[in-house]
């Protein structure tokens, strides 16, 4: 399955859990992701499957190439205890961030792609959220509402250019605390 994952191009989501994997089996699915960065897997669901450290080592690396990669697992074995797993899952503003960069856009541009007037110093939420899907931004449509309704700092429907340049500096503030 590890080597499928390595050429996968197509399947998105995998729900693999409450199989008899080792964790050895899970450190090899996520090589095989890791060995494919264009692939199209975002979510790895791995229910009843422990974790040891050298998976957490695997996933870490993973995270690191792939930031808006999500894994859910069950147990997590660390120095001889068991430990509840738990979602590495970035934030919508963190995804969002991502994106942009690895796009290579400025926030500017991408607020200007967004206005129906490239020139406008206000986008809806309809504007924001139809926009996003068209540059094909990983996140789905309740996280752009959240997303949104975050940038939205006056709560007056818009965000304007001066709200949306400040969600970078908002989540560097956060991120340092």
């Amino acid at each position: 399955m590890a080597d499928a994952l390595k050429a996968n191009q197509c399947l998105e989501v995998l729900r693999i859990g409450k199989n008899p994997f080792q964790s050895s089996g899970a450190c090899s699915l996520l090589r095989g992701v890791r060995c494919n960065p264009t692939g199209a897997l975002r979510e790895l669901l791995l229910d009843d499957v422990v974790f040891d450290k050298e998976c957490g080592r695997e996933l870490d690396a993973l995270l690191e190439e792939r930031p808006n990669f999500s894994c859910s697992w069950d147990v997590s074995i660390r120095g001889g205890h068991a430990a509840k797993g738990k979602k590495k899952k970035p934030d919508a503003v963190e995804i969002f961030l991502a994106f942009v960069r690895t796009r290579g856009l400025r926030l500017i541009d991408l607020f200007r792609m967004l206005a129906k007037d490239g020139n406008a110093t206000t986008i809806t939420k309809t504007e924001f959220i139809a926009g996003m899907k068209k540059l094909n931004a990983p996140l789905k449509d309740h996280q752009l509402r959240v997303l949104f309704d975050g940038l939205d700092v006056n709560h007056d429907e818009h965000v304007e250019f001066y709200e949306f340049l400040s969600s970078r500096s908002h989540y560097l503030k956060a991120g340092r605390k």
